[in-house]
């Protein structure tokens, strides 16, 4: 149950980010684009010197954020109900890759993929 007196902010919705986040991602945005970074570079900047102000900033607000992979067939939907997510680290990559293989040499599997 969330709580129902914070105001929540939708990482994805920039409409429910507090003003002082706004004009905080704006300046680091702004910062960025003067310093020859590309938009879809973002994600490489150091923002850590930056992190007390957006926690101060987001002090008192519900955060709500979503983060997914693509998920390629149904045994990898069905494993996060089963295990729950899981830290991306070098076993669940082998775990994804050894999964993949087993279920594409799946007759049953190859079937399904070629419609047939």
């Amino acid at each position: 149950m969330e709580p129902v007196d914070l105001p929540i902010v939708d990482v994805d919705d920039s409409a429910t980010w507090p003003a002082p986040l706004v004009g905080l991602v704006g300046e680091l945005a702004d910062k960025a684009r003067r310093s020859g970074h590309a938009p879809e570079n973002y994600q490489d900047l150091n923002l850590l010197l930056h992190e007390d102000a957006a926690l101060a900033v987001l002090e008192g607000h519900l955060v709500r954020a979503r983060h997914h992979t693509r998920l390629l067939l149904d045994h990898e939907k069905d494993a996060i109900p089963a295990q729950g997510l899981r830290l991306l680290d070098a076993q669940l990559v082998n775990d994804r890759l050894d999964q993949a293989h087993s279920s594409a040499t799946s007759p049953k599997r190859n079937t399904e993929r070629c419609g047939r």
